[in-house]
């Protein structure tokens, strides 16, 4: 048989918050949402310094960041103002390309676009940097990711040698980071 007639509850249920509770899980809350914050604001900064290494090798990158909001790089707004397609929302970005440059679009999904130019110009040769054997070492290595650390105890020298290496590298390529070191390869000199 069911007991309908239950005994009036005294005090608060074990487990249900109290006013103080209440309160540090709010705090526990903020601080969460805080982090989250600062989280997808360190993925959004690196996501938007891909699109514009990209951007300064040749190719147009939109980013969709949700909510109507979408990112463009130098490259792909010069692009969309010169066919007189510049969009106001991710759909009619999407429309833009499809009629734009259908036949360039490297990568469409997941909110990312990369494209190139339906007239897209031919690169402009580069004059030949010329490296010593060791420098070109040291640039195959940075090529493959290694640091300067793991670079100077494979080829058996100093940090600061990889790091004199690299300086020589950077001022004869005519550039200031790895990033750039790999974009733009060197002849080598034997």
């Amino acid at each position: 048989m069911v007991k309908t007639d239950l005994p009036p509850l005294t005090g608060s249920l074990p487990g249900a918050p109290t006013e103080r509770g209440a309160d540090e899980s709010d705090d526990l809350m903020a601080r969460l949402e805080h982090r989250l914050r600062l989280r997808n604001q360190r993925l959004i900064g690196k996501l938007q310094a891909w699109g514009e290494l990209l951007d300064a090798v040749g190719w147009s990158v939109a980013l969709d960041w949700g909510g109507g909001e979408f990112w463009l790089s130098a490259k792909a707004t010069r692009d969309l103002q010169q066919s007189g397609k510049l969009p106001t929302t991710w759909q009619t970005l999407l429309a833009a390309l499809d009629q734009f440059a259908p036949a360039n679009v490297y990568q469409k999904n997941d909110g990312v676009l990369i494209w190139s130019s339906p007239a897209r110009d031919a690169p402009e040769p580069r004059c030949a940097v010329v490296v010593t054997q060791r420098e070109s070492e040291v640039l195959d290595w940075i090529r493959q990711g290694k640091t300067s650390a793991e670079i100077a105890m494979i080829l058996g020298c100093a940090d600061r040698t990889v790091d004199k290496h690299l300086a020589n590298c950077y001022r004869k390529m005519g550039v200031n980071s790895r990033a750039s070191v790999i974009l733009n390869p060197p002849a080598t000199s034997n």
